[in-house]
């Protein structure tokens, strides 16, 4: 509810509104907004309607700003905020520099987070697989693609890459996090097997129907260093798949 008021609150008194009328401050209450003659630390209690308005607004900010873990300095938004009504420590080009400034520096963190990601995930990837491929029952292709047969069928068609498939499956990661499933939504999924990343792609076409297979698909051959939605950089996928037909 309090973030539905954040969003509420910004965009009928904030978004399209000019510096002049954004927020009404009577001259009673702010006196001239200077520090020796409106010193914050000593208020008393809100009582007036406005005034409670006020501070609850004013927490709901910090909330907003807590919740997206911006690096904000209390005292310095206190003082930033006054001031937009008074006299600024900068000009209206030095604060877009410093939006700016910032807005580089959160990029520049959230590159190197994305990169450490995407290193440690490559790294557990291989040593699962490497010794997946020594357990009894597992089978390795030659693009890396390993697998196991959970169910078998002498008979039954197997598919082409341009066929097209029935089939239920459950995609999920190394930690067990359950990606996708056609198990919960209660209904088979027909697809393309052309549109499969590679490993699932390869890994279909080994099947027939009727058949169940696991598959351990490496980065390289599921969603790469970029990832997807879900599924992070260089992020290893297990995919079960049941295969009904060929459709």
């Amino acid at each position: 509810m309090r973030k539905i008021l954040i969003v509420l609150f910004f965009i009928l008194s904030l978004s399209s509104c000019k510096k002049d009328e954004s927020i009404s401050i009577s001259v009673e209450e702010k006196g001239d907004l200077g520090v020796s003659n409106y010193d914050i630390d000593t208020l008393n209690a809100p009582q007036s309607l406005s005034q409670r308005f006020s501070y609850a607004y004013g927490n709901l900010l910090a909330e907003s700003l807590e919740s997206a873990e911006q690096e904000v300095d209390p005292y310095y938004f206190a003082r930033g905020f006054l001031d937009y009504y008074g006299t600024s420590y900068f000009t209206e080009d030095e604060l877009d520099a410093i939006f700016v400034e910032y807005q580089n520096k959160m990029l520049e963190e959230a590159e190197a987070e994305f990169a450490r990601e995407s290193e440690e995930n490559l790294k557990e990837a291989e040593d699962f697989l490497k010794a997946n491929r020594m357990r009894a029952g597992v089978i390795t292709t030659d693009s890396g693609l390993e697998y196991e047969i959970v169910r078998s069928s002498e008979t039954g068609a197997s598919p082409k890459e341009d066929d097209a498939v029935l089939i239920d499956y459950t995609m999920t990661l190394l930690d067990s996090q359950v990606i996708e499933s056609s198990y919960d939504r209660g209904l088979p999924s027909e697809i393309n097997v052309s549109d499969l990343i590679e490993g699932a792609k390869e890994g279909i076409m080994l099947m027939k129907e009727g058949e169940r297979f696991r598959f351990y698909i490496h980065p390289s051959l599921a969603y790469g260093e970029n990832g997807v939605s879900k599924i992070g950089p260089n992020e290893l996928l297990i995919f079960e798949v049941e295969l009904h037909n060929v459709i």
